[in-house]
């Protein structure tokens, strides 16, 4: 017997168009959003932007003579 999944448990295939309408179904179930922080996107924009600001301080603090 085949099973599936969806928000609500985990549930018996019945028919054969079930089957059918399970293989169309994404392989990851959809999470529930708690307000956090999307994880979605993609984090080599946040890296490089991160890169970005360590080079302007090092500038700024070379600038300035603090090192």
């Amino acid at each position: 017997m085949a099973w599936w999944r969806d928000g609500w448990g985990i549930h018996p295939v019945t028919s054969d168009l079930c089957e059918t309408h399970m293989t169309a179904q994404p392989a990851t179930a959809p999470r529930a959003r708690t307000g956090g922080p999307r994880d979605d996107r993609p984090q080599y924009l946040e890296h490089v932007l991160g890169w970005v600001l360590v080079a302007v301080i090092a500038m700024l603090v070379t600038q300035l003579g603090l090192l």
